[in-house]
C-alpha cells in the first residue's frame, strides 16, 4: 500500500487517473485542506484531519510500501523530519518547493524583476539588516544547539527534509540535477507524469496563422520576470497585436500591480492583462490564437502552457536558463531563447513540418501510453523494493 500526502490541488486528480488504473486499491491519498474544492476524485481521498482513519495514516507511516509528498510543502517538511528512518518517502518536486532553498532561489529573478521587488517591498533598517548578517553567520550553531526546537529558520528544515526524501520525481529531470548541485541528498530520480498530452489537448482548434497577438508569462510571481520581456518588445517597436499577460494568480507583493503599471507605459492599449482565473478551455483557445508565446523563467514553470502551445503550432520562447528549455533542447524541439526574438522571428511562423516534428517531441514523451508505462514503473520501483507482490502488473 502507498499512501499519498497532497494539498487540494488539480494535479492531484491526474496523479489518482493514472495510479488507479494501473494498480486500483492500493494506494490512499489524504489532502491537508479541510474543504478541498479543485479534487474531482472526491470518493478516494481522506480529507477530515479529526477522522480517526486520517489520522492512522499519519500515526503508522512506516507501514507504507512508500510515502509520496505531491510537493513539499511547510506541514510535509515536518511530517518528514519527524518520521521513522523506516518510511520511505518520494518528493513529487514541483518547482517552487525546491525553490524556497537560498541557493536556489537567488538566481530566479532578473535584475529588473529585483528592482521592482526592491520598490515594493518595505525598506529594511540596519538593525534589521545587522539582525540577519548575524543570524546567517551563527546559523549553523541553530542547527547544533537547536536541532529539534522552533526557530530554526525554514529553509534549514526543508533541507534537512530534502536530504532525508529516498526518491525526487521532478517535472523534468533536469530539476533534479540543478537541485543536487544545492543539497547532498541521497535520493534516487524517479520518473513520473502527472498528466498526459490526450488529458491536456482536450479540444480541437485550428489556428489562424494572421493572428498577431503575443501571449507572455503565465502568473503574476515575480519569476516570470516580464519587464525584460516588456523591453525587448518596446526596443523592437512592434506596433500591432496585443500584448496579452496573465496575471490571475501568484502576486507577491503587489508585484502584479507593478506589472499592469508597466505594461500600459510599455504599450498602452495593446497591453491586455488577464485578471480572472480562465477555464481550461477559454484559456487554451488564448493560447491558440496567440502567434508566439514568450516566458522568462528561469527554473521550470508553465510546462502545460508550453505543451499546449507547441502542440497547436506556436512559437514558443523560453530562458535558455530555464530547465524546461533545456528539457525540450535535449529532445531537439523547434523552440527558441529570447535571445533571438526579433519582429521576424516573431512574425514568421513554423512550418508545417516544424509543427509536426515538435507534436513528435511531445508524443514521445507525454503521450498516454508513454505516461502510463512511467506510472507502472514509479508504482513498480516502490513496491517491489519493499518485497510486495506484484498481482496487478
Amino acid at each position: 500500500m502507498i499512501l499519498h500526502i497532497s494539498d487540494d490541488n488539480v494535479f492531484l486528480d491526474s496523479a489518482i487517473d493514472h495510479i488507479e488504473k494501473i494498480a486500483p486499491g492500493t494506494n490512499k491519498y489524504i489532502v491537508t485542506d479541510r474543504n478541498p474544492q479543485k479534487i474531482k476524485n472526491s470518493d478516494k481521498i481522506i480529507v477530515d484531519p479529526n477522522s480517526i482513519q486520517y489520522r492512522e495514516c499519519l500515526e503508522n507511516l512506516e507501514e507504507y510500501d512508500a510515502v509520496i509528498l505531491h510537493a513539499l510543502t511547510k506541514d510535509k517538511v515536518e511530517i518528514v523530519n519527524n518520521a521513522s528512518e523506516k518510511v520511505r518517502f518520494v518528493w513529487m518536486f514541483w518547482g517552487a518547493d525546491g525553490y524556497e532553498l537560498p541557493g536556489m532561489r537567488k538566481y530566479l529573478f532578473t535584475s529588473a524583476t529585483k528592482k521592482i521587488l526592491s520598490e515594493i517591498a518595505p525598506r529594511i533598517n540596519l538593525k534589521k539588516k545587522f539582525s540577519r548578517l548575524l543570524k546567517s553567520i551563527l546559523s549553523p550553531l541553530f542547527i547544533i544547539f537547536y536541532k529539534n526546537r522552533d526557530g530554526i529558520p525554514y529553509y534549514f528544515r526543508l533541507k534537512k527534509a530534502i536530504k532525508r526524501i529516498n526518491f525526487i520525481s521532478p517535472v523534468v529531470e533536469e530539476d533534479f540535477y540543478r537541485l543536487k548541485k544545492y543539497v547532498k541528498t541521497r535520493a534516487e530520480f524517479l520518473p513520473f507524469s502527472y498528466g498526459s498530452l490526450e488529458s491536456r489537448i482536450k479540444i480541437i482548434l485550428k489556428s489562424n496563422v494572421n493572428y498577431s497577438d503575443i501571449l507572455v508569462g503565465n502568473s503574476a510571481n515575480p519569476s516570470n520576470n516580464h519587464i525584460d520581456i516588456f523591453k525587448i518588445l518596446k526596443d523592437i517597436r512592434i506596433d500591432h497585436g496585443k500584448i496579452i499577460v496573465p496575471l490571475s494568480y501568484g502576486d507577491v507583493y503587489n508585484y502584479r500591480d507593478k506589472i499592469i503599471v508597466k505594461g500600459k507605459e510599455y504599450f498602452m492599449d495593446r497591453f491586455e492583462p488577464i485578471l480572472d482565473f480562465l477555464e481550461f478551455e477559454k484559456f487554451t483557445k488564448i493560447i491558440s490564437e496567440c502567434k508566439a508565446i514568450i516566458l522568462n523563467h528561469i527554473r521550470q514553470q508553465a510546462a502545460g502552457m508550453i505543451m499546449t502551445a507547441l502542440w497547436y503550432g506556436k512559437k514558443v520562447f523560453m530562458n535558455k536558463r530555464s530547465t524546461l528549455f533545456q528539457f525540450y533542447k535535449k529532445r531537439n524541439a523547434i523552440i527558441f531563447s529570447n535571445d533571438e526574438i526579433t519582429e521576424d522571428s516573431l512574425f514568421s511562423p513554423l512550418s508545417e513540418s516544424e509543427v509536426n516534428e515538435n507534436r513528435q517531441v511531445l508524443e514521445d514523451y507525454y503521450s498516454e501510453e508513454k505516461v502510463m508505462q512511467r506510472t507502472e514503473n514509479f508504482i513498480k520501483k516502490l513496491t517491489i523494493q519493499s518485497g510486495q507482490n506484484l498481482k496487478y502488473f
